[in-house]
C-alpha cells in the first residue's frame, strides 16, 4: 500500500497537502501526469481472498512536469483513501494508469482533489475484482469488458466510468503438428479463461466459422503447459501477453486474430458501485484528471514508459512496442469507440446467452 510501503513519504505528503489547502484558491495545479501485465488465472472461487496491496511508487526521474490544470474546488465530495484494483498478480500495471502509479503522478492529482491515501492492488481477474468491489473491498477497478458486463447482467449495481483501451485484442494460437485454420477445430478443444474477453471472442469465433468446438477454462499458466503437451488443441490469450508471444515465435501457430473481426475486439474499463459513486459523486471527475495527467505524461515519455512495461512484464525492450504500442492507450474517459465496442460486447452476450439477462447501457455508463 502506498501508506504503508512509503510511511516516511505520507508524512511529508500530508505536510504538503496542508500548505496546498491554504493555496489552492490561488493557483493552477497539475503534476502532468489500463492492460494488464500478468497472466489471469481460471474463474475464481467466490470465496477468493482479497487481493494483495502494493505500493504507487514515488515520481520517476524524467517524468514531465509541464502540463497544468485548475486546481479543485474545496468542495468536491472524494473519499479520503482509494483502494484502486487492476488485473494481474505482479502488483504493477501497465496503460495510463500503471504509469500514474508508477510516477506518483495518479495519487498526486488525486491527493489535489482531497484523495489522502490511494492503494493500487492486484487483483488476479476481472470476476475476481468484480467480487472485490461488490464486496466492499475494492472502490474502482480496471478490467476487461467482458467480465464487467457479465457482472452487471448478473445484478451488480456498478457503473463504467471510464476506459483503459478501446482496442483490446484477443487472438487464437494452435498447438504444434495441429490444426491450421479455425475450420480444423471441429471437434477439437479450446482452453479460455471463462468470462474472460478472450471467452467472448473464442466463443464468437466457432459460431462464425460454423464449427463445434469444445471450449473448457483453464488459466494462461495451465494452457501454456496443456497447449505443449497436446492435452489441447487451442487456446484463446490477449496479445499483449508476453509469454503467448514466445509461443508464436516457437513454431505454434496463430489460427486467428481478433482485429480481423471488429465485432470480437475488446475494451478495458474502470468499473465502480452505484452506492460508491452516490456517496462521492465528484470522484470520477477527480479519477478522470489524475488518469490524463498521467497519459499526457506517458505520451512524453515514450521511451521510459516502454522501459518501465520491459521491467514490468519482463518482455524484451524491443518487444514492448508490439505488445503494449501506446496507440491502443485510450485518449478520453468515455469514448465513442469505446461505447460502441461494448453495445457490439453486451449485444453478442446477451444473444449467446452467456450473459443473465440485458439490460440498459445508458444507464451503466455514467455521463
Amino acid at each position: 500500500m502506498y501508506t504503508t510501503k512509503h510511511k516516511h513519504k505520507s508524512h511529508r505528503s500530508a505536510l504538503s497537502l496542508i500548505s496546498f489547502a491554504a493555496l489552492a484558491a490561488m493557483m493552477l495545479v497539475v503534476q502532468a501526469c489500463g492492460q494488464t501485465t500478468a497472466p489471469p488465472s481460471a474463474s475464481p472461487s467466490p470465496a477468493a481472498a482479497s487481493p494483495a496491496p502494493t505500493s504507487a511508487a514515488a515520481p520517476a526521474a524524467g517524468s514531465s512536469d509541464k502540463a497544468a490544470a485548475p486546481a479543485p474546488a474545496a468542495s468536491v465530495k472524494v473519499p479520503e483513501v482509494l483502494n484502486y484494483s487492476f488485473v494481474g498478480t505482479t502488483g504493477k500495471q501497465t496503460g495510463a494508469e500503471g504509469w500514474g502509479f508508477h510516477t506518483g503522478i495518479i495519487p498526486k492529482v488525486l491527493a489535489e482533489y482531497g484523495i489522502k491515501t490511494v492503494n493500487a492492488i492486484g487483483g488476479g481477474t476481472g470476476p475476481d475484482i468484480n467480487e472485490a468491489i461488490l464486496a466492499g473491498r475494492v472502490d474502482v477497478g480496471s478490467m476487461g469488458d467482458t467480465p464487467a458486463l457479465l457482472s452487471r447482467a448478473a445484478g451488480s449495481k456498478t457503473k463504467l466510468i471510464g476506459f483503459s483501451s478501446t482496442n483490446t485484442e484477443s487472438y487464437l494460437i494452435g498447438k504444434k503438428d495441429g490444426p491450421k485454420s479455425v475450420k480444423d477445430l471441429e471437434g477439437k478443444t479450446i482452453a479460455v479463461v471463462k468470462g474472460s474477453l478472450m471467452h467472448r471472442y473464442a466463443v464468437g469465433l466457432i459460431k462464425e466459422n460454423k464449427i463445434n468446438a469444445k471450449i473448457i477454462n483453464m488459466s494462461w499458466l495451465d494452457s501454456y503447459a496443456a497447449l505443449a503437451r497436446g492435452d489441447i488443441d487451442a487456446f484463446a490469450s490477449a496479445t499483449y501477453d508476453y509469454t503467448s508471444y514466445k509461443l508464436t515465435q516457437e513454431g505454434y501457430p496463430v489460427l486467428d486474430w481478433a482485429k480481423d473481426h471488429p465485432i470480437l475486439l475488446a475494451t478495458s474499463t474502470a468499473i465502480a458501485s452505484e452506492a460508491y459513486l452516490s456517496k462521492f459523486p465528484d470522484f470520477p471527475k477527480a479519477w478522470a484528471a489524475a488518469r490524463n495527467a498521467a497519459l499526457k505524461d506517458l505520451m512524453a515519455n515514450k521511451d521510459k514508459y516502454y522501459a518501465y512495461v520491459a521491467e514490468t512484464t519482463k518482455a524484451p525492450l524491443d518487444v514492448v512496442p508490439i505488445l503494449y504500442n501506446i496507440d491502443l492507450i485510450s485518449e478520453t474517459a468515455v469514448s465513442e469507440d469505446g461505447v460502441k465496442r461494448v453495445e457490439e460486447a453486451k449485444k453478442f452476450l446477451v444473444e449467446e446467452k452467456l450473459a443473465a439477462k440485458d439490460f440498459n447501457l445508458n444507464e451503466w455508463i455514467l455521463k
